[in-house]
């Protein structure tokens, strides 16, 4: 396996695009001028991709994330919530990172409080017949 680094790799990285910058001059024309103005025009690029990458993909996870840990945070004994799973039950009991459902009479399961979808409103169980 092998290991690099990081300023390793970015090394490596420029290296191969001037060489790419190099290579693909006109012949007679390999200034080192040349090789930082393509690297000055493909930097502000990539600077402008990067901001993209962050306020499309990165900045809404992280809210996404953030609403999910709310949601987890105000979980109490009581509530009717979905699984990530579909399942739909009552919470009855709450230890640590751990939720006990109650999905009907006598049927309790554990699960971590990750798996928890959404809280649904009051009397939502009410609607379904729970079998004894």
């Amino acid at each position: 396996m092998l290991k690099f680094s990081a300023s390793k790799f970015c090394r490596v990285l420029l290296g191969t695009s001037i060489a790419l910058s190099s290579a693909s001059a006109a012949p007679g024309a390999g200034s080192a001028s040349s090789v930082f103005s393509d690297l000055g025009s493909f930097l502000p690029m990539m600077l402008v991709l990067g901001l993209a990458m962050y306020f499309m993909v990165i900045r809404p996870q992280n809210r996404r994330q953030q609403e999910q840990q709310r949601l987890i945070d105000q979980v109490k004994v009581g509530d009717e919530v979905m699984t990530i799973g579909g399942m739909v039950a009552k919470v009855t009991k709450i230890a640590g990172q751990y939720l006990t459902l109650q999905a009907a009479k006598n049927s309790e399961m554990v699960f971590q409080k990750s798996a928890v979808a959404k809280v649904l409103p009051k009397g939502t169980l009410g609607q379904f017949k729970l079998n004894g």
